[in-house]
């Protein structure tokens, strides 16, 4: 069933239905492997998953930024359909350093969305963060 047929009015959404398919995915990861896992265990699992429903992924996607004369290496967790950056974190800590890092790979990358997944005790909890500074 598609994003619109369930009755979902926002149309201003980038992407609604690989959001909505993205965060199906992420709620089944965490009930399936529950809290306190590496956060590698979750990219994984939400790598196979995204694969078996005919999604492309890519696992740690190289990004590339210049300072002054040198080119920094930053690498995005999971980059989903070649148009979402997915970044991944254990813990609900420190929120806003998360928020700050997925700005930058969206800046740098100039995807025009991102996606902070961050697994708790409790559950999971998804965040959108649009790419204000290179949104064409």
């Amino acid at each position: 069933m598609s994003f619109h047929e369930l009755g979902l009015k926002r149309k201003d959404l980038l992407y609604p239905e690989l959001c909505y398919q993205i965060n199906g995915v992420i709620f089944e990861t965490f009930k399936t492997l529950g809290p306190n896992q590496r956060e590698k265990y979750y990219q994984l699992f939400i790598a196979k998953r995204l694969k078996e429903l005919n999604i492309s992924c890519v696992l740690e996607r190289p990004l590339f930024i210049d300072v002054y004369d040198k080119t920094i290496k930053l690498y995005a967790d999971i980059v989903i359909e070649n148009k979402i950056v997915l970044e991944i974190k254990r813990g609900v800590y420190s929120k806003n350093i998360y928020f700050e890092q997925l700005k930058k790979y969206l800046f740098v990358s100039k995807y025009k969305l991102g996606m902070l997944a961050m697994f708790g005790d409790r559950g999971a909890k998804i965040y959108r963060v649009l790419n204000k500074l290179n949104n064409s």
